[in-house]
């Protein structure tokens, strides 16, 4: 278990199954400048084939994870929801966050102790659900969504992301 998953599950006191595609390495990252800051929503359909065999082991509607409201305002589209839309599989947008910026724009330090929350903005319509997200650097922005479904009675059966960051 990382560093980061072991401060987060104390912090919690729970764990959380984080299952990813590939390894967020450099060409991860050139990968998601393109599709995600560029805004080359095309490539979405990369790894339609790959998302979708993750997701069908899980045997549970998706959960994606959202970019914050005011970063959602000034894109064409949301990467997650790009990416789920590929694969034909059914998903539910549920969860809202008051965070101000992106995961991606915050240091480690800021990523772990952040307060931003969720919110559940409509109700679920299952008793459990699969959080998915683009990118996973430190988990705490899966483990921050899943105590939001948790509150509101939605078992997280795990968590599944195209990239991760390996440490």
């Amino acid at each position: 278990m990382k560093r980061n998953e072991r401060f987060l599950m104390k912090q919690s006191g729970l764990q959380l199954k984080i299952h990813s595609l590939y390894e967020y390495d450099e060409t991860a990252q050139s990968f998601m400048t393109q599709f995600k800051y560029q805004e080359d929503w095309l490539l979405a359909g990369c790894f339609r084939k790959e998302v979708r065999q993750l997701l069908q082991l899980h045997k549970s509607k998706a959960v994606i994870v959202p970019i914050p409201q005011a970063e959602r305002s000034k894109h064409f589209f949301n990467q997650t929801e790009a990416l789920l839309n590929e694969t034909k599989m059914s998903y539910e947008p549920i969860l809202m966050t008051n965070s101000a910026k992106r995961q991606a724009r915050k240091t480690r330090i800021n990523r772990l102790t952040a307060t931003d929350e969720f919110e559940c903005i409509r109700t679920c319509s299952r008793t459990q659900a699969l959080l998915f997200d683009d990118v996973c650097t430190t988990g705490a922005t899966l483990y921050r969504a899943r105590r939001c479904l948790l509150k509101q009675g939605i078992e997280v059966i795990g968590a599944c992301v195209l990239f991760r960051v390996k440490k």
